[in-house]
């Protein structure tokens, strides 16, 4: 494979994984603002 390939196969999987980060940024927050809200109630 030539370097260019390279760099964009290197390129796409940096993209998902951000992707992913952000998903999983989401979903943690989301969560902690769940288990607030249940500390809240007690």
């Amino acid at each position: 494979s030539t370097p260019h390939q390279t760099t964009i196969r290197v390129t796409s999987q940096i993209n998902e994984l951000q992707v992913q980060k952000d998903y999983a940024l989401q979903r943690i927050k989301l969560l902690e603002s769940q288990l607030q809200e249940e500390l809240k109630r007690r």
